[in-house]
């Protein structure tokens, strides 16, 4: 099946993949689910904001949260690139019920980086 959209994941200017590694620190299970609800977006893109699965982050220009539901809750932050690109830039295990300011800066800082 052919994906309509491609999926970038983000790397520090020292080459190191924050994102990747993040995601497999997890149990194979909960890492078999992130890949599951990334593969969702490379299949139905920004169109998921109608499911529970994605949520605009209020105050930013182009920040999206991919929400996934496991024993844990892990959220992935991602800025829609160019027409057919979704950048992963930051993720984090949500621990409260509000989305930590901190990891938002985090995210939109990175994306500085690309100039969106």
């Amino acid at each position: 099946m052919e994906t309509k959209y491609k999926i970038i994941f983000y790397k520090s200017s020292s080459g190191r993949e924050i994102v990747t590694d993040f995601i497999d620190s997890f149990s194979n299970k909960i890492v078999y689910k992130i890949k599951s609800d990334i593969k969702l977006l490379e299949e139905y893109g920004l169109s998921l904001l109608a499911t529970s699965k994605v949520k605009k982050i209020i105050g930013t220009v182009n920040l999206y949260e991919l929400r996934i539901k496991s024993s844990v809750q892990i959220r992935l932050f991602f800025a829609y690139i160019s027409p057919n690109i979704f950048l992963i830039i930051n993720c984090f295990v949500k621990k409260t019920n509000k989305t930590p300011q901190k990891e938002i800066e985090v995210a939109v800082n990175r994306l500085k980086e690309f100039d969106i």
